[in-house]
């Protein structure tokens, strides 16, 4: 057997939790552990640093659920997703989906927009950094009627029926003293620039006037084209 062979041998039964004929000849028992121990041991650290990594990913998603439904969601989504990323930053990635026919959802109807959402920021934040070239005071009213702006590749636009920003910016504190109204609801943006991630809540008419500048549409256009005035585009 050679080393790749056994390294992918080894994680599979790690993974299920039980020592397969073939792994068997290939295991060293340690001081009092039997070889089944062996991997019991190392499967346990599995579920843990997996378990860990989620909750560093979906900390809100946590912080809503509590500790116990959080363990058992963690292990309900390892068992149907296994690793298979070498980084463990990157795992995760079927968690809002996962979430969309799980049982919590009856309790928490929004889980999965936050999963996405809290899934969409880590994603963003690994990405490269993006500097703005616009300088808005050197164009004049034509000028910038007539532009089409280049917003940032990362921009990102969530229109919720719940505030789920509140809930995510209370994700360290805990939600215990959480009074928001659930059916709240929330248009938010998320981007990168040179410094960090960005993340801000914005009205419906910023909203879409947004939404129409990244889709390519010039200011004079959108002024034209829709019932938005000049001065709710100047806000």
């Amino acid at each position: 057997m050679n080393n790749k062979s056994f390294q992918e041998l080894f994680i599979q039964n790690i993974r299920d939790n039980k020592i397969s004929s073939d792994l068997s000849s290939q295991i060293v028992p340690v001081g009092k552990l039997n070889k089944n121990d062996v991997i019991s041991v190392y499967h346990k650290d599995y579920i843990a640093r997996l378990t860990e990594a989620l909750g560093e990913t979906y900390e809100a998603i946590w912080a809503v659920i509590g500790d116990e439904d959080y363990f058992h969601l963690a292990k309900n989504y390892i068992n149907e997703f296994p690793s298979q990323c070498i980084e463990l930053g990157q795992y995760g990635e079927n968690m809002p989906s996962f979430l969309m026919s799980h049982p919590l959802t009856i309790d928490y109807p929004f889980l999965p927009e936050l999963a996405f959402f809290e899934q969409s920021y880590w994603k963003t934040f690994h990405q490269e950094k993006e500097i703005s070239q616009i300088d808005f005071t050197k164009l004049d009213t034509e000028k910038l009627l007539t532009s089409h702006f280049k917003l940032p590749r990362s921009m990102m636009f969530f229109n919720w029926d719940s505030p789920l920003l509140s809930i995510w910016k209370m994700r360290e504190q805990g939600l215990a003293h959480f009074d928001e109204d659930l059916e709240k609801t929330q248009k938010v943006i998320l981007f990168k620039t040179q410094h960090a991630v960005t993340v801000i809540e914005i009205t419906s008419h910023q909203f879409d006037i947004l939404k129409l500048v990244h889709q390519g549409h010039s200011l004079g256009e959108i002024l034209n084209d829709s019932d938005i005035s000049e001065q709710e585009i100047s806000q």
